[in-house]
C-alpha cells in the first residue's frame, strides 16, 4: 500500500512538472501589451548590456561608410533646417544627405549635407544610370521622363561629385528627391563653380551645406506629372576654420547667368528672407546671428 502511494505521488509530481513546462513554453504576449516572457539566454535587465553597447559602438566605428545607417550627430546638428511655414514638407534621411520633399512642386524644398577632407578624397565613379523616384517619398513623385525634352537638366542639389566617398551615397544621390529642373548653362556654369568652391573648402575643414529652389508665384510646370520649375536657386555654407565660424549664401538665377560666383554671394540672413527657411539654427545664437548677418569678402573664402 505504501509503495502504491509513493508511485502515485511520483506520477502526480511528474504530471505537474510537465504541465508547468508546457504552459511556460506557450506564454504569448498579451494583446495591447509590450510585455514578453523572460528569456533564459538574455536577462531582462543588467547582465552584459554595457559590454554589448560598447562592442556595438566599436563595430559601427570599424565598418566602412556604406554600413552606417545615418549621418553623424555633428552632421545632423549643423545641417538641420527649419522649413518655411505653409509649404508641403516631408523630411527624408539618406546616407549622404537630408532632403525635404515637397509633394506639390515634386522637387525638394531643400537638401542638406556635409563635406570634409575624407569625403572629397573619395574615388567612387559616377554611375551610368537614370534618376528614379525616392522609395521613401509618401504620395506623389516626379519621374525621370518628366524632364525628358523639357529644356531643363536634372540638376542634383547634393551633387554626385560630393558623394564619391560611398557607392551607396552616390547611388542615392540619383533619387528625384534630390533633383530640380535647372537650365543647363546655369547648372554647368556659375552653379558648378559654387559646388567646386565647396569641395575646395572641404579639403581643409568640414563644411555644412543647405541648397534648394526659390520659387516664383506661378512656376512653370514640366512633364506628365507637372514638376515645378524654380525661378532661382540658393546655397548656404557654414564652416569653422582656424577656430572661427563663418557662413555665406548664394542666390543664382535659373537662367544663363554670367560672371563670377561671388557676384551672386549674399548673407545667410538674405537667403532666409527669400525662402522662409531657418538655417544652422542649432548653432549658439551668439555665433549664428553674427555669421549669418554678413559673408565677409571674397578673400575670406579662399
Amino acid at each position: 500500500m505504501k509503495t502504491k502511494k509513493m508511485r502515485l505521488m511520483a506520477v502526480t509530481v511528474t504530471i505537474m512538472l510537465l504541465t508547468a513546462m508546457s504552459c511556460s513554453s506557450c506564454i504569448k504576449r498579451l494583446p495591447g501589451s509590450d510585455q514578453q516572457p523572460r528569456s533564459a539566454s538574455r536577462p531582462l535587465m543588467g547582465g552584459n548590456l554595457h559590454q554589448e553597447r560598447k562592442a556595438l559602438k566599436a563595430t559601427m566605428a570599424s565598418l566602412p561608410p556604406d554600413k552606417h545607417r545615418a549621418m553623424s550627430r555633428e552632421e545632423l546638428t549643423y545641417t538641420l533646417t527649419r522649413t518655411a511655414k505653409g509649404v508641403k514638407a516631408q523630411e527624408i534621411r539618406h546616407l549622404g544627405y537630408l532632403t525635404c520633399w515637397n509633394s506639390d512642386w515634386l522637387i525638394p524644398n531643400w537638401v542638406a549635407y556635409s563635406l570634409n577632407p575624407r569625403k572629397v578624397a573619395g574615388i567612387v565613379k559616377r554611375p551610368k544610370r537614370q534618376f528614379e523616384p525616392d522609395p521613401q517619398v509618401k504620395g506623389r513623385s516626379a519621374e525621370h521622363s518628366d524632364y525628358t525634352h523639357s529644356g531643363y537638366s536634372r540638376g542634383h542639389m547634393a551633387p554626385a561629385a560630393d558623394m564619391k566617398w560611398s557607392e551607396r551615397a552616390m547611388n542615392e544621390s540619383f533619387y528625384l528627391s534630390n533633383v530640380c529642373p535647372q537650365v543647363q548653362a546655369m547648372n554647368g556654369g556659375v552653379w558648378e563653380h559654387v559646388e567646386r568652391k565647396c569641395r575646395q573648402l572641404a579639403k581643409k575643414t568640414e563644411i555644412f551645406i543647405c541648397t534648394g529652389p526659390i520659387m516664383g508665384k506661378r512656376p512653370e510646370r514640366i512633364g506628365r506629372n507637372g514638376v515645378a520649375v524654380p525661378e532661382r536657386f540658393f546655397k548656404v555654407v557654414c564652416m569653422q576654420r582656424n577656430g572661427k565660424w563663418q557662413a555665406i549664401g548664394f542666390v543664382v538665377p535659373n537662367s544663363d547667368c554670367k560672371g563670377s560666383m561671388f557676384r551672386y554671394a549674399c548673407s545667410v540672413d538674405q537667403v532666409e528672407a527669400l525662402t522662409g527657411h531657418d538655417f544652422f539654427y542649432e548653432l549658439p545664437d551668439s555665433i549664428e546671428n553674427k555669421i549669418e548677418a554678413a559673408w565677409g569678402t571674397q578673400a575670406d573664402w579662399q
